[in-house]
């Protein structure tokens, strides 16, 4: 496809469209970002292929309200938990 250009006071030129069309896409800065983002995607570990996050828990049960009876009751007890799923 041609394209003909006619200023004021030149001569008429024909410029080729698919040159022009090159020239702007390999100039155009929102593609060049938009393929820099895609490539950078590649990178990325995905949520489906990551480990979850892991926990940790610390508790303590009591017996009573009033007084602390760790060591005192069989009942009281100290609890710690790290859990990691795989």
């Amino acid at each position: 496809m041609s394209l003909r250009c006619r200023p004021r006071g030149a001569a008429a030129e024909t410029l080729e469209l698919q040159p022009l069309i090159a020239e702007a896409l390999a100039n155009n800065r929102e593609l060049r970002a938009a393929e820099s983002r895609i490539a950078a995607a590649g990178f990325r570990i995905t949520q489906a292929r990551g480990l979850p996050d892991p926990m940790v828990s610390i508790g303590y049960q009591n017996e009573g309200l009033t007084n602390y009876t760790y060591g005192d009751s069989p009942d009281a007890q100290r609890m710690t938990k790290l859990t990691l799923g795989f």
